[in-house]
């Protein structure tokens, strides 16, 4: 079953097609890289926030937050500051302070995915971390994983994400992060 928590509400989805409900769900981690951005007009300028996306070389849900398991010797942030070493070249000390929160994406993986590859999971159960991006980031994708990035004003990521319940997912951690980061 797909399944979506925000703080303690669940919102369920018609029973997907899950093969073998006894396994057990991938943790993961995903970050919200934030970076300011104004946009002006005569009557004057707007401070507003971009998230930085990566794109996965493959054929559907290929844009998303860069993301990646968490280890069992890992805590989430450690799998973030590994995960963004890795995907997009941004070192972060071991203590980097993240934007948190309760909100967690919960999916099976899907029918076709699981009969190719026989995953030792049902799916995924995806964390949140948010991070203002820092001063003269410059990011470079790994070329194997990721092929490229791109940041978008978070009323634009309906035009790269295309699943409809991540991408309102999305949009609610984004609001949180940005409200937290504008404080």
């Amino acid at each position: 079953m797909r399944r979506i928590q925000e703080a303690q509400n669940y919102h369920l989805s018609p029973i997907t097609y899950t093969l073998d409900p006894v396994k057990p769900y991938r943790q993961c981690v995903a970050v919200a890289l934030l970076r300011p951005a104004f946009a002006c007009s005569p009557s004057g300028c707007e401070q507003l926030v971009e998230v930085l996306l990566v794109h996965k070389p493959r054929g559907a849900d290929d844009w998303q937050l860069p993301q990646g398991g968490i280890e069992s010797d890992e805590t989430r942030e450690h799998a973030a500051i590994r995960e963004l070493s890795e995907e997009i070249g941004l070192e972060l000390p071991a203590d980097q302070v993240f934007l948190t929160t309760t909100a967690v994406y919960q999916y099976d993986y899907p029918r076709s995915f699981v009969l190719k590859t026989h995953p030792p999971y049902r799916g995924q159960r995806v964390e949140f971390l948010g991070l203002r991006a820092p001063e003269g980031l410059r990011v470079t994708v790994d070329g194997d994983e990721l092929d490229a990035h791109l940041w978008v004003l978070p009323h634009d990521l309906g035009k790269h994400i295309r699943r409809k319940e991540y991408l309102e997912f999305i949009g609610g951690v984004l609001a949180t992060f940005t409200e937290k980061l504008t404080r």
